[in-house]
Formats: C-alpha cells, structure tokens, sequence
C-alpha cells in the first residue's frame, strides 16, 4: 500500500494498544517505523504489531483469568527484554500460547476487514480517518502523518491554491502533545498530489506546518518563496510597526544564508526555534532564532587549530572579493531525517616554516542539536579526472583544494549531497566541479568536471545554489570557458548542465548554451553568474520550464524536457529571451505564476509566466546600482506574498557600505512597503557583503552581514 497510509494505518493500529502502552512506547514504534520501512518495507513492522496487540491486551489480568486461567503472569528478564527491545524489530523467539494467537487473529481480522470494507467507500474511509466536514479528529487524523506528504513544485497542476509546496523542505507533523515529529521527503517516495488532495479531503491548508529553511532559496527548486508565512503581511510591514529587533554577533562574515528549524530540542536547554549561521571564520553557531539569549545554543569551530588548521586569507587565494577570511562561503544544507546539517570548509595547515602550508576542503556532518561531528565526518575532498585540460598532468586534473572556490550552496537530494566549485577571481587553473556524496556514510559518489579538456567554466552562481527536478535530476550553470561539445568535445563553457545520478556516475542528459558563447567567453559575460530556478508546470508545449540569467543581462528562459543544446543564430533553442539589465547575479524568485528579478542597474522587475511566456507586468521604484540582488519571498500560500531584497556590496566598491533591507507588495511591486533606512538610527543593517540573501521565516527576517546578522520583525506595542 503507498506508504503514507501504510504509516497512517500502523498509528491507528498503536490506538489499538492499551493507553498505557500508548502513552509509552507508540511514539518510539512509530520512529522505528520511519526508520525501517524504507528500506525493509512494511510487512514485518505489521506482523509485529499485530503481535504487540494481542500480547499486550492478552497478558492483562482479566484476559489470563479468562483465557489462560488464575495464575501470576511474570514473564522473565529475557521475556521483557525481547518484548520492549524496540531498538530493533524481531519476532518472538518462542511461540504464542494458543489462545493469544486466537485472541490476536481475531483482532487481525477485524482490522484488515475494516480497512478494506472502507477502502472501498471514499466517503467512509473520511469519517474513519476522523475527517468530518474539514474538521480533523485528533486520534487518528490525517494531518499528524509523518514529514512524507511532501510534493515538489512542478508536481501540483498550475492554479491549484498550493502550487509551490516544496521539495527539501521541512513538513513538521504536531503531536496532540505539541512535540514534533520530522521527516525529510527527499528520501521518501512521493505521492500523486491529487490523491493527496483527496484523500486529505481539502485539509491541507488546515494542516500546513510551521515554516523551516532547509536550504538556500527555500527549496530545491530555487524558487526562494517561503509559502508558510502567517505573521508578516503587506498591510503590517512598515516602519511604524516593523523594524530591527536584535544582532546576534558572530566571529566572522556571513555569506552563507541562515538557516530555521521551529521547536528543536536542544540537549539540557529546551526546546528553541534555532537559527543557523555559518561564518568564514569556520564557525557554525546555533542561536535561539526569537533572541531569547545573545549567546548560543552551540558553537561549532571548525578549523582545528590544535592541529594547527586556520582560515584562509585573501593572499591565500590570490583574490581580494572575500576579506579577510576565507572559511564556510557556500550555504549548508539540513537533512532533517537524520537531524544533520552539512557544511563545507575550507582551511589551511602549516607544517613549519621549511614547508609550504597544506589547503584543505572537507564536507563536515554536523549534529543539528549539538554541533558535534557525524558519520566519521569530516571527509576530505579529493577528486580527479581523466583530461588534458589547464593544470593536469599525466592525463589527468586533480583537484585543487586551494584554487577551487566553492560559492554555490549545497544542494540535498534523495540522500545525497551535492557540492560544486569555481574559481577565486579567474586565478587558474581551475575548472568547474559538482563532486556528490553519500549524505549517511559521507562516501564520495560521483565526480563531474565541467572542462576536462579545457579549463574555467566555473560553478559559483552569484553564491545560489544548483536545482533538482522531482525526478532528481541536477541543474548547474557553467561561467565563462572554452565550449566544445557541439563538435564531439567534452567542455561546456557558459552552459545550462542538466544532470542525472546514477551508478555509472554524473552523467550529462542535456544541455543548453547560447548562440554568443564564443562572445561571452571572450568578454568574461559568465552565463553562471546567475543560478537556475525551476518554474512550477505551466500549459502549454513547454510545461517544465528553467529560468537563469547571466552578466551580459539576458534572462533565458529554457524548457527542461528539451533545452536545445548549441544552435547558431539568435538563441532559436530557447523558450523566450529577453535583454532585462546591465549584469544578473544570484538568482531570480518565482511565486504564484510570477518571477522577480533585480538586475544590476536595474529596479526590482515582476514578469507574469502566461502559457511559457514571460510579460512585464510592473517594476519597483528603487534601483539598485551594484550586483542587484537575489529576491525572497513570503507569503500565506497564494496571499499576503511580500518580495524581499538586499542591497549588498559591488566587487569594486571600497569596504564599509551599509546594506539596506527592501520589502515590496508582491501584487504590485511599484509599492515599496519598507526599507531599514526609512528609520536608519532604529534598523540600519550592519556593512553589506556581496550576494546576501535574507532569510524570511515564522514572521522574522535575517539578513547576515559583517560579522553579524540582523533580525528584523514586527515590533513590540508602545
């Protein structure tokens, strides 16, 4: 049966038990469950907990006297350990007695009987689930299903009031008893959002959980639109009600992108909504996201200076844009099924002063309550191909741990975890890497090398990171470097890569270049200074579409089922095209049939998505002179949607400029609703970094700058 209502009937089978077995032991069955069916499927999970039930309302004593006869049950040590070793599941190791095999089969019956009896009648099987006009029975209700009812963004049909319910992100399930449970629908099988929406019988709005960040822009989609916003809405965000309400400090800069989880359970210290900020200083903290406490939950320092590890510095890498530490640049990831964040850092070794220093990059495994290392982690990251490209050497490219810059976000998917580099400054040689790893054992995967034969062809994305479809498939954008693939060559300069994993490694399934890739190549007009976002399905001949632009200001618009490869001309192969700014850098932000874009030189644009195709539909009045800006989004499903920005710091631009925090009416972003230097002495940001993106969540806006982050929400009444 699908697994959601595999799992939604095994709890109804644990309300069966005793209320003391209930009140006990269920929550644990039910994460054994989670745990187990997956991979051993669900018939072994059931055959014990049929068990359970009948020994469980059997050994009672009213059931001995009756069935058994007037005698003191006391079951040995070995009994009891076998029966309640939930650590693992086993069947007895002796026998049943005859009448609780009976006892047990009759139970069977009935329940099997009942849910097959109802499984032919929609209407009952509601009023079973406990679904009775909208409302919800609490015992058994579907909206207390574990984290799996999950659907990515291009599953749900286009109108539909959830269009952008999302993958990676996190679905907390409430407890009656308010604690939570977690789950992470890249690692479960997804069902048909349709028999979703009916079988929830209209309850989805009803049950939608609090919001989570995961991952950088939201989801894995890039969409940036966090669609779980009930506190903050256009007609409150305003420099009389909202404003900055707290710094937290941290001990390097932040271009990492903060990441939120509500009502985590931090070891001795309760339970917290947690804010995670990495830090070039290679440090990652955990604070109490509502400011409850300046100092943190957890910190965790991640250059060992014991073995005489520290940051890199910008005479490091040869490259001035990051300064004066080089330490966590790309933002982590949040496998919430495992309770780990994952993070990549970079640091450097001296081994005296006869040697040179040793650079290192390696994939950390972070506990999300403590900070303390997982899965053997950290692991090194090594990699090497077969090439004849820039600094290889028998044939092969290494790669090189203080060349390669990783800027991009992490990416997670179906229990992997995707990283990906580029360059410092174009310092060569490098080349553009997308390198996975087992997010449980932390065992490399795959390796992709974007110019083998060649060299450049980066991987940075303006700091956004790669995309997934729900199929899994990977989506990077490649800056400047040579292009060869449409005469047989194995190098994709100023390319849109899609991606399968698979045992055979990444393999390429598709691609998409512009007719000028020699021009941009030559000009140093990256492709990849922008990430992709995948658009939600659309009508049409185009249904699943990727939008991504690049520093020359065209904004592409590609089908993904068929992005066109290399033709010459005037880009014939794409969608639509279209001449938007001077320079595009980060990504754009997609909701509700619109996409966002702030260009560099340019003010905030709204295009409308009608049939494939993008039309302007009104523009802000602010225009942001440096490297634009990567929007987010919040919003209450399809209402009360709000556009966030920041304005960050151009690569040539003296240090010292403060950045400045905009919020704009999404339904007409001409209505700029907000800015922190309308009261400036109140909620001026902190100095601006380059690429910030704010993270807007459970009614709070986090804007990571110098050395700090700043947290913005409503104000508390005078």
């Amino acid at each position: 049966m699908p697994r959601p209502f595999s799992r939604f009937a095994y709890r109804c089978l644990l309300r069966l038990h005793p209320p003391s077995f209930h009140a006990q032991f269920a929550r644990e069955m039910v994460w054994i469950f989670d745990e187990v069916s997956g991979r051993e499927g669900v018939a072994r999970l059931f055959a014990d907990a049929f068990a359970s039930l009948a020994r469980q309302w059997i050994v009672r004593y009213a059931f001995e006297k009756l069935l058994i006869g007037d005698f003191t049950f006391s079951p040995g040590p070995g009994a009891t350990r076998e029966l309640f070793a939930w650590d693992r599941i086993a069947f007895p190791a002796t026998s049943l007695p005859i009448p609780r095999i009976l006892q047990g089969s009759v139970a069977s019956f009935a329940f099997i009987a009942s849910l097959s009896l109802l499984g032919l009648h929609p209407g009952k099987a509601a009023a079973f689930r406990g679904v009775t006009g909208g409302a919800i029975d609490s015992a058994c209700a579907p909206h207390r299903i574990h984290a799996t009812l999950q659907v990515r963004v291009s599953d749900w049909p286009r109108g539909e009031p959830h269009t952008q319910v999302r993958s990676g992100v996190l679905v907390v399930a409430r407890n009656a008893d308010h604690s939570a449970e977690w789950g992470d629908s890249n690692l479960v099988p997804e069902p048909d959002p349709a028999n979703i929406l009916t079988w929830l019988n209209g309850s989805v709005a009803a049950s939608q959980p609090p919001a989570q960040l995961l991952t950088a822009q939201v989801d894995n989609a890039r969409t940036g639109a966090n669609l779980n916003e009930k506190i903050l809405t256009p007609s409150n965000v305003n420099s009389t009600q909202f404003g900055k309400l707290f710094t937290v400090k941290v001990d390097g800069d932040v271009y990492a992108q903060p990441l939120y989880l509500p009502d985590l359970d931090i070891p001795g210290k309760g339970k917290h909504n947690v804010l995670f900020v990495a830090t070039e200083a290679d440090s990652v903290y955990a604070f109490d996201a509502d400011g409850a406490s300046a100092a943190p939950l957890w910190h965790a320092t991640l250059a060992n200076s014991a073995q005489g590890a520290q940051v890199l510095s910008q005479r490091d890498v040869s490259c001035f844009f990051i300064a004066p530490q080089i330490g966590i640049t790309s933002t982590p990831v949040i496998d919430i099924k495992t309770g780990t964040l994952y993070v990549l850092v970079r640091t450097k070794e001296s081994k005296g002063v006869l040697h040179s220093d040793e650079f290192h990059q390696r994939l950390h495994a972070l506990a999300i309550t403590t900070g303390a290392e997982k899965f053997g982690g950290p692991v090194e990251i090594t990699a090497s191909v077969k090439g004849a490209g820039g600094g290889g050497s028998n044939g092969r490219i290494a790669f090189d741990s203080q060349r390669e810059n990783p800027r991009a976000a992490l990416l997670l998917v179906n229990g992997t975890v995707y990283l990906s580099w580029g360059s410092s400054c174009d310092v060569g040689p490098y080349h553009g890497w997308l390198i996975s790893y087992d997010a449980h054992t932390l065992a490399q995967k795959n390796v992709f090398n974007t110019s083998p034969d060649a060299r450049d062809s980066a991987i940075w994305q303006g700091d956004a990171g790669p995309a997934a479809d729900k199929d899994g498939n990977i989506f990077v954008v490649t800056g400047n470097g040579e292009f060869d693939a449409a005469t047989n060559g194995r190098d994709y300069g100023d390319s849109v890569l899609k991606l399968s994993s698979g045992p055979q490694g990444l393999k390429l399934l598709d691609y998409f270049t512009p007719s000028n890739q020699a021009q941009l190549n030559e000009r140093d007009n990256d492709l990849g200074s922008s990430g992709p976002v995948l658009l939600a399905d659309q009508p049409g001949v185009h249904p699943h579409l990727l939008v991504t632009a690049g520093k020359e200001g065209k904004i592409y618009l590609i089908d993904r089922d068929r992005m066109g490869k290399y033709q010459p001309g005037d880009d014939p192969h794409a969608v639509q095209t279209i001449s938007a700014s001077h320079g595009a850098f980060g990504a754009m932000a997609y909701w509700n049939g619109n996409v966002y874009f702030i260009g560099s030189e340019t003010r905030l644009e709204d295009f409308s998505v009608e049939r494939g195709q993008f039309k302007l539909k009104a523009s802000g009045n602010t225009k942001f002179f440096d490297s634009g800006a990567t929007p987010a989004i919040s919003a209450n499903g399809t209402k009360d949607a709000i556009v966030w920005a920041a304005s960050s710091k151009n690569w040539n631009e003296p240090p010292g400029k403060f950045a400045v925090l905009y919020a704009y009416d999404a339904a007409d972003v001409n209505h700029e609703l907000y800015t922190t230097e309308q009261n400036s002495a109140r909620d001026r940001a902190g100095t601006a970094l380059r690429f910030a993106i704010p993270s807007v969540v459970n009614g709070k806006v986090y804007l990571g700058v110098k050395g700090q982050v700043d947290v913005y929400g409503l104000l508390p009444p005078h």
